[in-house]
């Protein structure tokens, strides 16, 4: 008999009132990230992810990680391995990453997380 067994990582994030940003990683794999929500997401919503610095830093310019689409995923979006690593690097290096949504081109019903 063959038993096989994956080690599993996790560090998650919660967001009050909106849903949990997890990193997760299997050995011998790539790092994931996923946001699930408490919410649905609206068909083909466009969503970036952003990072910014923090406001006592000298510069406050925010910087496009990805641009992802909401199209049939219901409450759980996955990022693509490069946007979780470099997201992980931003929070390491004490920058504020967060998913951008906008809910039409005006950005009247825009949301950050």
């Amino acid at each position: 008999m063959t038993f096989t067994s994956l080690l599993l990582c996790e560090m998650e994030h919660v967001t009050p009132n909106y849903g949990r940003a997890i990193f997760w990683r299997e050995a011998g794999r790539k790092l994931r990230l996923k946001l699930v929500t408490e919410q649905r997401f609206s068909d083909a919503l466009d969503a970036e992810l952003v990072s910014q610095s923090l406001n006592w830093k000298p510069s406050n310019k925010s910087v496009r990680l990805a641009s992802l689409e909401t199209a049939g995923q219901g409450t759980f979006l996955e990022m693509p391995d490069r946007a979780a690593k470099l997201t992980y690097l931003e929070l390491h290096d004490d920058f504020q990453p967060g998913f951008f949504f906008a809910e039409n081109k005006s950005l009247d019903d825009s949301i950050t997380a």
